[in-house]
């Protein structure tokens, strides 16, 4: 991989800062082809500045993107990485761009692609992948973007913030409010409209084609310290809790960053967008299960969904292979009771269809007696049939005992004794068992009746 010298980045820098007008109302520009090969080269008045432990080398590189989007000038990203022992940068654990500041007052636009390898070992602890910082050093964000593991699922949480009076840190509010998509690229547009009087509003766009179909919304709300009149952007990996230490973790942060733009209020949804080509070209994004696959001990209602703003889901639950056409159409959510594995498939007209994914779901519940056995008393020489029912998951197996002895051969729900003698009297019981566990039944006490003296023999075994 090249590396971009130290003075490489000054003179991209003063190019940035010196040479290039400003774009409209876009602030900031960089797609790393058609706006500047560095990780600092941009169009718009903005300055820019790399904040990490290794700026010449593996912390920030332009390379060739992992998963090239069809439509985006050129086929280039921003890769940051960073490690656990990487030497704190600017009070933090970083790999960052900083950008300048602009005024925290009225709207502004903000838009990116981020792309989140599967294959670095993530560790489950919060990383902030974008974060807008008033003008202070040492508050909280008033808004960022986490990734964070959330019951075995990456979440992406945005977090706003404004108050300061309970804590000189700032404090506020969050929503978890869409799953990390992998190995794809991650559209982002936010709109902020700053106030600390109840008057704000957050709007989140996360692979959406249309203005009128976003993510998440916050209308009515305080976003934005009371005494705080600017504020600066910063994309790339911020990261306060790790797992391991130096020496043994083997996590590193990774993401690339491509079609970055900050905007002002007059621009809108359609001018902040990252480019995607129109057409068949763009490929829905795969369907997600909720909850995931894992081992349960109830009955799960299974929801589907995709990120691709229209587009339908069909699946399966027997084991084939779901596609456009074929699979049972998902309308609402799915009861899952037994071991079953979904298999799952996104579809929209005129895109690409979505990889098949799939989810098994897994189930233990012991075994619970929901017939018992009853007391017989048959006359010698008859027959009788003993019958239990268990329900458990998986279904459980039987075992037939006399007087506590287990019966040869005896190992369904039904146990029947024919031509039966006065040896035939004792306690009957049964042991159901699956792999969550066991249960015995009552016992049911069998009485032989011995004609022609009506004589009734009882013989019980403690």
């Amino acid at each position: 991989m090249k590396k971009i010298p130290l003075y490489a980045k000054a003179l991209a820098l003063m190019y940035a800062l010196i040479c290039v007008p400003v774009y409209g109302t876009i602030h900031y520009a960089a797609d790393f082809d058609t706006t500047g090969t560095t990780e600092l080269s941009h169009t718009g008045a903005l300055s820019v500045k790399e904040q990490s432990a290794n700026s010449s080398g593996y912390s920030t590189q332009v390379l060739t993107a992992p998963a090239p989007v069809s439509g985006r000038p050129g086929s280039n990203a921003l890769r940051f990485e960073l490690r656990r022992e990487d030497a704190d940068v600017a009070g933090g654990s970083r790999s960052e761009l900083s950008l300048g500041n602009t005024s925290q007052s009225g709207t502004s636009w903000y838009a990116w692609s981020v792309y989140v390898p599967s294959n670095s070992n993530y560790d489950g602890t919060a990383e902030i992948l974008g974060q807008i910082h008033g003008d202070d050093t040492f508050r909280r964000p008033p808004f960022d973007m986490t990734r964070e593991l959330l019951s075995g699922e990456q979440k992406w949480r945005a977090r706003w913030r404004w108050d300061i009076s309970s804590d000189p840190k700032g404090s506020g509010d969050s929503s978890s409010f869409a799953n990390v998509l992998q190995d794809q690229w991650n559209d982002f547009v936010v709109k902020i409209t700053w106030s600390n009087s109840g008057n704000g509003q957050l709007v989140i766009w996360l692979n959406s084609d249309s203005e009128s179909t976003p993510t998440l919304t916050r209308s009515n709300i305080s976003i934005g310290y009371p005494d705080q009149t600017q504020n600066y952007w910063k994309y790339g990996i911020y990261k306060w809790p790790w797992t391991g230490d130096n020496s043994t973790s083997a996590y590193r942060a990774v993401a690339w960053f491509d079609e970055v733009r900050l905007g002002d209020g007059s621009e809108t949804f359609a001018t902040m967008m990252p480019i995607r080509s129109g057409g068949a070209t763009q490929t829905v994004v795969i369907p997600t299960f909720s909850p995931a696959g894992g081992a349960y001990s109830s009955t799960q209602s299974v929801t589907l969904s995709s990120a691709t703003s229209g587009a339908s889901i069909r699946y399966t639950t027997d084991g084939s292979t779901p596609t456009a056409s074929t699979g049972i159409i998902y309308s609402n959510a799915i009861t899952v009771g037994a071991t079953t594995t979904l298999k799952a498939i996104a579809y929209k007209s005129g895109l690409i269809d979505s990889a098949v994914t799939s989810a098994a779901y897994t189930f233990n519940v012991a075994p619970v007696f929901t017939l018992q056995p009853l007391d017989a008393s048959v006359t010698a020489g008859a027959s009788v049939t003993l019958s239990v029912t268990a329900s458990g998951i998986p279904t459980p197996s039987y075992q037939w005992k006399k007087n506590a002895v287990p019966i040869a051969g005896a190992t369904g729900s039904n146990y029947t004794l024919a031509l039966i003698t006065i040896a035939d009297a004792g306690n009957y019981t049964v042991v159901a068992t699956n792999t969550a566990g066991t249960s015995t039944s009552d016992a049911a006490l069998l009485t032989i009746i011995v004609a022609p003296s009506d004589v009734i023999v009882s013989i019980t075994v403690e």
